[in-house]
């Protein structure tokens, strides 16, 4: 501090950004309130410290002690990305996965601030990056980004980096059950009639006729189709088999004459893969190439298979809000609940049996034919004898 006789210095140079406040410290003034960087005597310091802190301070936001200890919002992201990467390349994580978690630790960093303390993040901090994670999203993708926000706390944690989780706050909630619901029923019916599918298969080249098909028959959504091999298509017996990527489940689906048929045609035309280890992708474009959405680090690609079969919804002009690609699986998965067998539909669709069901579902090691084929023959039945 000063006292009344002590004359304000100058500043040190034209366009020093502080001012010498009657204090007897160098200030600023930043989103309205004055804030003090060093005493008159240490202008350098005072400068060192404003760049420092000035990140934080002109979000609103309370820097880092200068002499505090732990770890940094960029740290923890930063392991946590190496271990997703390490998923990565043990094929544990798809490139899609592993981008929207970088995804997210972007967001962290820009909003939360590179170099923050990992112990100083507050429940306004976590309010502010649940707006950001919200924005042109609706409540499902909010609640995974969330949830992939705190899966780097998570890590950070069990890894011994920090001692205890953040305190995130009541706002950074993830959206209700009510809020999902309440969102998919405005979005829309994700549901094809048996006239609208028929109308696709009749008006489909060849390769979206064979997707179509693998959509309602055995509830494939777009990745299935793209990542799907000969290794697993029996056209002799009629039968695709094998463990669904996402969840490790085993599939098991009866193929119609019609799927046969459109799947012979696409493998009798199909095109040389580009890559090598394309070789055995049932689906590929007339270059050679996959229909697999094109991921890099940093980037989620459109998913080409969603775009023709949006193009083609627009062309017999049902392009209304809810229906895409998946729209087939939600279908099967409707009409194969007239009959009363779960662990068969489990099976054709490749999902994971629930907390309740887990323990009788290991014990269950097949399924018998008949039980699959009585869902596909049912489904079969309303699309083309309804």
């Amino acid at each position: 501090m000063s006292d009344s006789t002590t004359p304000k210095p100058e500043k040190p140079y034209e366009g020093f950004p502080l001012y010498a406040h009657a204090s007897g410290r160098w200030a600023k003034k930043i989103r309205g309130k004055t804030f003090f960087f060093g005493p008159w005597s240490d202008p350098d310091a005072a400068l060192e410290r404003l760049n420092r802190e000035y990140p934080y301070l002109s979000q609103g936001k309370r820097p880092p002690e200068p002499d505090a200890d732990g770890p940094t919002v960029a740290t923890v992201c930063n392991e946590h990305l190496e271990h997703q990467d390490a998923l990565l390349l043990e094929k544990q994580r798809s490139v899609e996965t592993f981008n929207e978690h970088l995804a997210a630790a972007k967001a962290m960093t820009a909003t939360l601030g590179r170099d923050r303390l990992v112990d100083d993040l507050r429940p306004e901090d976590f309010a502010a990056l649940r707006k950001r994670l919200a924005d042109g999203v609706g409540p499902v993708t909010l609640r995974n980004r969330i949830g992939r926000v705190k899966a780097v706390f998570n890590y950070a944690h069990k890894q011994g980096r920090i001692g205890s989780l953040p305190r995130y706050g009541a706002q950074f909630d993830p959206p209700t059950a009510k809020q999902i619901r309440l969102a998919r029923a405005d979005a829309g019916e994700k549901y094809l009639d048996a006239k609208q599918i028929r109308a696709l298969l009749a008006d489909a080249n060849p390769i979206m006729k064979a997707m179509i098909l693998l959509g309602i028959n055995c509830g494939f959504n777009a990745r299935d189709c793209s990542l799907l091999t000969d290794d697993y298509v029996d056209l002799g017996g009629s039968w695709i088999s094998y463990r669904r990527e996402k969840t490790g489940e085993r599939r098991d689906c009866p193929l119609w004459p019609e799927t046969v048929d459109a799947l012979r045609a696409v493998l009798d035309n199909r095109p040389k893969a580009n890559a090598p280890a394309d070789a055995k992708r049932v689906f590929l474009n007339r270059r050679g190439g996959t229909y697999e959405r094109k991921s890099s680090r940093g980037k989620v690609g459109s998913c080409p298979i969603c775009c023709m079969f949006n193009r083609l919804l627009t062309k017999l002009d049902m392009n209304r809000t809810g229906l895409n690609f998946g729209s087939l699986r939600h279908t099967h998965r409707t009409e194969a609940d007239a009959i009363q067998d779960p662990q068969a539909k489990r099976r054709i669709m490749g999902h994971t049996a629930g907390t309740g069901e887990a323990v009788e579902s290991g014990y269950i090691e097949r399924i018998h034919p008949e039980r699959l084929t009585a869902i596909t023959d049912r489904i079969h039945d309303w699309l083309f004898n309804e």
